[in-house]
């Protein structure tokens, strides 16, 4: 796994580094892929179809945050 030199220079380093390091690692060890990042269309995709946000590493992120 890799980080490229801005993601040292947000806030929060030890947090944001968590959560990428658990995302990058959602995708490594099951069949999650990359869909919605947004918290707001994660819910309402939920509520539409629950199977598919299963499949979203960023839904797994959020949870735990």
């Amino acid at each position: 796994m890799r980080f490229c030199p801005n993601h040292w220079g947000q806030g929060h380093v030890d947090s944001v580094v968590g959560l990428t390091v658990f995302h990058e690692l959602m995708h490594m060890t099951s069949i999650v892929g990359d869909g919605e990042y947004d918290q707001t269309a994660m819910v309402a995709l939920a509520k539409r179809d629950p199977y598919k946000v299963r499949l979203n590493s960023a839904s797994y992120t959020h949870y735990i945050a």
